[in-house]
């Protein structure tokens, strides 16, 4: 079993993808205070769930099992009171807060390991249930850079897809104006309600008034540079391919198609002229196995002829004992340093159940002593 096999299995995803149901307000609001408790991440919110079956549950046991790891602080949990108030402030600016495991969640993002547990939309959300496809490039790419992304998204846009960009200046915009008219998908790396560059708020409010802006972060969630790798996930994971027009040797658009690669997704690139340093992240993807890409139809031609599919688990309702979860925890925190090590690599040394394991870097991760990596990794941070 590899690591993201280990994440991949029943603890991980099968409270989100057992059922889609819309969940409650109570519910809905339980899920909220749970993702946006301190050291509660995609990953972690999963396992909680899987453990203590529902997010009511969890939120109880959170504070004694933070405590039992070694978290001498108390954990910060948003207050009930506090969680109601930012519900409402989602339903009064209009703002849909969908949970992942509710039909209205796209699909395509439902079936990764670290799918965002609460989506925030605005917009068209029938945009979400379509087949999507993601273009980007770099911010300052060239006028031919430009053209040609605008009028490849304007040909992929009316042959059916949706495309899904950044919202950033160059590629991103032209793929998002020459798309509107057939349906496009912004994603954000700051809050929903903050338009980010201000430089296309025009062209935000164009999207969310006749496409879909998502994000995943929390209301007043200000633009920082540590945001921008998580909401490139997202843009790659909405999409069956992604498209890259321009990227410089260090440009974010490469790590948008490595998440891709990693998704299990295709990438194609525009091959652009070597002494171009606009063009270098590019061409060296299309070194590494990436598809060129001459004109539109090369993508058209590769287009699937299924959906991404969601992963199918069984629920495994196995109780798990405190005390054997201590025992697994004191096995597995001196085999993690402070360079990421794959989960499988620790299981395989510690020699402890799998979901127990599981159950152990939880309580490690909430009392603060590790973190993931988006790969599925892990590293001590204390």
């Amino acid at each position: 079993m590899t690591a993201s096999n280990l994440l991949k299995s029943p603890s991980t995803l099968s409270v989100a993808h057992q059922s889609t149901a819309n969940l409650s307000e109570e519910e809905k609001m339980a899920w909220l205070r749970l993702i946006r408790t301190e050291n509660v991440g995609p990953i972690t919110f999963y396992q909680l769930l899987h453990r203590f079956k529902n997010a009511f549950d969890a939120l109880k046991r959170l504070p004694k099992v933070a405590q039992s790891a070694g978290r001498r602080k108390p954990l910060l949990i948003p207050s009930l009171q506090e969680t109601e108030a930012i519900y409402r402030t989602y339903q009064k600016k209009g703002i849909h807060l969908l949970a992942s495991r509710e039909p209205a969640y796209p699909q395509a993002l439902r079936a990764l390991h670290d799918a965002p547990p609460l989506l925030s939309a605005k917009g068209s959300l029938e945009l979400l249930a379509s087949e999507s496809f993601s273009v980007v490039g770099g911010r300052n790419a060239s006028a031919l850079g430009r053209e040609t992304a605008y009028n490849w998204s304007k040909i992929l846009g009316e042959a059916g897809l949706t495309i899904v960009s950044g919202l950033a200046e160059g590629i991103d915009t032209q793929a998002h104006k020459a798309s509107l008219p057939t349906g496009t998908i912004a994603v954000l790396a700051n809050c929903i309600n903050k338009p980010y560059p201000l430089e296309n708020t025009r062209l935000y409010e164009a999207i969310a008034d006749r496409g879909l802006v998502i994000s995943e972060a929390p209301l007043g969630t200000e633009p920082q540079a540590s945001l921008f790798p998580r909401r490139n996930r997202l843009i790659s994971g909405l999409s069956w391919g992604t498209l890259v027009v321009e990227a410089a040797a260090k440009s974010g658009s490469l790590l948008t198609a490595h998440y891709a690669l990693e998704q299990g997704r295709q990438v194609f690139v525009v091959p652009g002229h070597p002494q171009d340093p606009r063009s270098r992240g590019g061409n060296r993807l299309i070194q590494d196995g990436a598809t060129l890409c001459m004109e539109p139809q090369d993508m058209l031609d590769a287009r699937p002829t299924h959906r991404v599919a969601e992963e199918t688990l069984t629920y495994d309702k196995t109780a798990l004992e405190d005390t054997a979860v201590a025992k697994a925890r004191e096995k597995i925190l001196p085999l993690i340093s402070k360079s990421p090590t794959p989960i499988d690599n620790i299981q395989l040394l510690a020699q402890t159940d799998p979901a127990l394991t599981r159950a152990a870097l939880v309580e490690l991760t909430l009392a603060g002593l590790i973190q993931h990596t988006p790969s599925g990794q892990v590293f001590r941070v204390a």
